[in-house]
């Protein structure tokens, strides 16, 4: 909600005093449209009155966050489905464990084997797992160790989307700016069609185009 208002806070602040009555108000006009979309797409294009793509950003940048709030919930369950699959079918305690231990866990059939692999591959110097009357893990079949990694890698894959979807949000922010400040250097004189009224002076008969503003 704070960042909402600060949001609208500079909003307001970058399009008080507007005007484009002459070159340099224009040139204004075009640096405010560009940084109004930048910081929030659409918003350059309604100042110029482009309400058409406006909307068009605006709803971009809806869905564009609605599929990456949705990319991490997923990623957020799955994730809590394979812990809680690690520890009822490998005696796993989740507690504190990070990403390299759930990738020896998914990797190997109990603690010991990854120890003794660890030993072999680095010496001495391997860090190794407690091997206790409570190891880290053991897996109860093959068959569990693989649902396992189908879960963790359900959960990662839907982590990496979401930095995809991250991409696609900043560039709907640069594409809206650059987009803005083409619309108002352009002097919102573009002709669209509908806004035509009968030219009825005398001698004269046709259609006058109304210029958008």
């Amino acid at each position: 909600m704070r960042r909402i208002i600060a949001c609208l806070s500079i909003v307001v602040l970058l399009t008080a005093g507007i005007g484009a009555s002459s070159p340099s108000a224009r040139e204004a006009s075009r640096k405010k449209a560009f940084f109004l979309s930048l910081l929030i797409p659409g918003a350059g294009q309604y100042y110029v009155g482009e309400k058409g793509w406006a909307k068009t950003f605006l709803l971009s940048e809806g869905l564009l966050w609605l599929g990456y709030a949705g990319f991490r919930e997923y990623g957020s369950w799955r994730e809590n489905d394979y812990r809680v699959f690690a520890s009822v079918h490998a005696g796993v305690n989740p507690e504190g464990k990070d990403a390299e231990f759930f990738d020896d866990v998914g990797f190997y059939d109990s603690v010991f084997e990854r120890n003794r692999v660890a030993q072999w591959e680095e010496g001495p110097k391997a860090l190794l797992y407690a091997e206790g009357s409570q190891p880290s893990w053991a897996w109860d079949s093959e068959a569990s160790r693989l649902t396992f990694r189908s879960l963790r890698s359900s959960s990662l894959t839907a982590r990496e989307r979401s930095l995809y979807v991250v991409g696609g949000i900043i560039l709907n922010h640069v594409m809206s700016a650059i987009q803005a400040a083409r619309s108002a250097s352009s002097g919102g004189e573009e002709m669209q069609l509908g806004q035509c009224r009968p030219d009825v002076r005398p001698g004269r008969l046709g259609v006058v185009w109304i210029r958008r503003f």
